[in-house]
């Protein structure tokens, strides 16, 4: 039995160690609410109406031995919430050589990972290290983080409900194996009503 009234809210995060969902899940919903607010204050308004609405895919603890503090990340979410839009010196660092001549080296690595070794900078090397083992599916570890977004997503598109599934970096890697999976070979042919990938 269809319910198209019923919309979910699906965030798959990006790579790095995350806090535990039940406190992390809260302060994204917060961001989520404050940066919609600023486009459209009446579907923030509906949306706070409806705080069920939203899931974080937790794949984190799948691939990490470790967990971060929420208690950490609260000052850096208020002081970001507090914010009218990016400050100047956010921007000079968006577009910073080092940023750019990073995201250089990972299209290069996509194509030739037997070159991670050779990486001078530890923090890109890390996280290609981490996409390669990704990609590798080490230890079924890929499989079974994509699991934690099918399984709420089976159901949710079994019943014809609607689906917004946002990926952040890794996390749009992740969102987009799993849609391809649940479509090619599970055969469920009832695509997400949006995929919204950040970074």
């Amino acid at each position: 039995m269809s319910n198209n009234n019923r919309k979910h809210i699906f965030f798959v995060p990006g790579k790095n160690p995350k806090p535990k969902a039940a406190a992390y899940e809260p302060q994204l919903w917060r961001c989520l609410l404050h940066g919609v607010a600023q486009a459209n204050q009446a579907t923030a308004a509906t949306m706070r109406e409806n705080p069920d609405c939203f899931n974080v895919a937790a794949w984190s603890p799948l691939f990490y031995t470790q967990e971060k503090s929420i208690d950490a990340l609260r000052p850096w979410i208020d002081r970001l919430l507090a914010m009218d839009g990016p400050s100047a010196m956010d921007i000079r660092e968006a577009l910073s050589w080092r940023r750019r001549s990073a995201r250089l080296i990972y299209s290069i690595i996509d194509h030739l990972p037997a070159l991670i070794p050779l990486i001078p900078d530890p923090a890109v090397k890390t996280s290609l290290n981490e996409l390669h083992r990704y990609f590798r599916n080490t230890d079924e570890v890929a499989c079974r983080i994509r699991e934690v977004l099918k399984t709420p997503l089976r159901r949710a598109l079994a019943e014809g409900e609607r689906v917004l599934v946002i990926g952040h970096s890794m996390g749009s890697i992740i969102a987009y194996d799993a849609f391809w999976e649940l479509w090619h070979l599970e055969k469920m042919r009832r695509p997400v009503d949006l995929f919204l990938s950040l970074g």
